[in-house]
């Protein structure tokens, strides 16, 4: 008989001679399917989200990997049509990410706290969401991805994790 964690709880089989253990709640199993889900929505691997951008459902809910950004930087204008700023795509991930765990509208200064993680700034936060035009501004400073652009939104955040041009195409 094995001794179950203090996390979760042991439970006998129908037979009553096998004992497992099954996840209690909180142990992270949503997490893992919101997780997975957002994987999917993106159309990349959990492995490449995670290495990316570590989703989860605490603040700051997502970790952005620098290098990722760097990559992104280098397959991406630097101004003009096809440059995404820093804030643009803190937004675009967190809104994602917030539809695939079910928490919700993100708000600005959730996306900021996100951005904070990769040691980027935005100097002017707001108007990088208003000329993204896959992201909507919400009353309240919430963020909402706009349904019309919604698959810009997936190509930049699978370019993101890829470590590619938002097209899908390398340099």
């Amino acid at each position: 008989m094995s001794h179950a964690s203090p996390a979760s709880r042991s439970f006998r089989s129908r037979g009553g001679s096998a004992e497992r253990e099954a996840p209690a709640p909180g142990d992270g199993l949503e997490s893992d399917v919101a997780v997975a889900r957002f994987a999917q929505d993106i159309g990349v691997s959990v492995r490449d989200i995670k290495g990316a951008c570590d989703p989860r459902t605490d603040v700051p809910y997502l970790t952005l990997d620098p290098r990722y950004w760097e990559a992104l930087k280098r397959n991406t204008p630097a101004r003009g049509r096809g440059a995404i700023s820093p804030m643009a795509l803190a937004a675009t991930l967190i809104a994602l990410w917030f539809r695939a765990a079910k928490l919700g509208t993100p708000t600005q200064a959730q996306a900021k706290a996100v951005l904070d993680t990769m040691d980027q700034e935005d100097k002017n936060p707001s108007r990088a969401i208003k000329i993204s035009d896959w992201l909507q501004q919400k009353p309240g400073g919430g963020i909402a991805l706009n349904p019309a652009r919604i698959t810009r939104a997936v190509q930049l955040a699978r370019a993101f994790c890829l470590q590619q041009a938002p097209n899908g195409q390398n340099e």
